[in-house]
């Protein structure tokens, strides 16, 4: 038995591979295999898997290292988690990789995949937070946003309905992280084995977790920053004040790249391209949502951080 979690990208993704990662052993004594192998940069994910097929050796290679693991652990429950493989859907031309590994694994057993689903809208805004943290974002946050093509990526993921033959699982995403223990759960974890690894990610900071406005601010200005504080700001140490640490900002609030107008657009056309591609469930998750007139973009400039919050900055990093 095989199971793909192909994604989606921001749904908590990074935070349950490590915790899987860290109870391989015990996972593997309750008769689930999460490969140690194909992992991109030492993370605990396969997104390695996407650079096996693409490699210099052709997919022809890669798939074949697949198929010769899989033979080695027949009978037995194997998982992936890559949300590197749901990003293939994105470009048409890779669906057929994404289809090709399925099959590899058809060959030693019944193959499930299983998505986590959040609001599309939602998705893009937290991804393009994390490309302007990362100074990737090469558009306005606007334009990021509404340059995707949902059609592909919604049929792709009926094409893949197809290839298991209907054994797919989607679960729709919660901010809280509740939904990891239906995750877990769907995985093929025992209920007892489930829950305890649904502790072990609630004791750990959250990964890649969301900026707050003033924290964004800070982060995006850490050079001009250290010369209004005095003190020599670093992002990664920032990153780690604010979601490790637990420092905040008083009178902060959610941070907007975007206007309520540029969410509805996104939010419909997803609903449009899930409904045209039969994705019931996404329809079902979030065709209900009334974005309504939604919060107005907010100011990144600098401006909006006071004397205080960097008073309260500085003495955090230098406590």
């Amino acid at each position: 038995m095989i199971r793909f979690h192909c994604g989606w990208p921001k749904t908590g993704t990074t935070s349950l591979q490590a915790a899987l990662a860290a109870q391989r052993g015990r996972l593997k004594m309750g008769g689930i295999v999460y490969p140690d192998r194909w992992s991109r940069r030492g993370d605990d994910s396969h997104n390695g898997l996407v650079d096996l097929l693409g490699g210099a050796g052709g997919a022809g290679a890669g798939l074949e290292q697949v198929r010769r693991f899989l033979d080695a652990h027949a009978g037995e429950k194997v998982l992936f988690s890559s949300e590197s493989l749901g990003a293939w859907l994105v470009r048409e031309e890779t669906h057929e990789l994404l289809l090709e590994l399925i099959a590899v694994a058809g060959e030693q057993g019944p193959v499930t995949c299983i998505w986590t689903l959040r609001r599309f809208d939602e998705l893009m805004h937290s991804l393009c937070m994390q490309m302007a943290l990362a100074e990737r974002l090469t558009l306005s946050p606007a334009e990021f946003m509404l340059r995707r093509h949902l059609d592909g990526i919604f049929a792709g993921m009926r094409r893949v309905e197809e290839a298991v033959a209907g054994s797919v699982v989607y679960i729709k995403y919660e901010d809280d992280g509740s939904h990891g223990i239906a995750l877990l759960e769907a995985f093929g974890l025992p209920p007892e084995e489930a829950r305890r690894t649904e502790r072990s990610i609630g004791r750990r900071p959250r990964f890649n977790r969301s900026c707050s406005h003033k924290q964004m601010v800070a982060l995006l200005n850490t050079e001009s920053l250290s010369v209004r504080c005095g003190v020599l700001l670093d992002q990664h140490d920032l990153l780690d004040a604010f979601h490790r640490q637990g420092l905040r900002f008083e009178d902060d609030r959610r941070c907007e790249l975007v206007g309520p107008k540029v969410r509805r657009e996104l939010h419909e056309r997803a609903l449009d391209a899930a409904c045209a591609a039969g994705i019931r469930s996404y329809e079902r998750f979030f065709g209900q949502d009334d974005l309504g007139s939604g919060p107005p973009v907010t100011n990144m400039s600098v401006d909006v951080l006071t004397d205080e919050d960097l008073d309260r900055l500085s003495a955090h990093l230098l406590r």
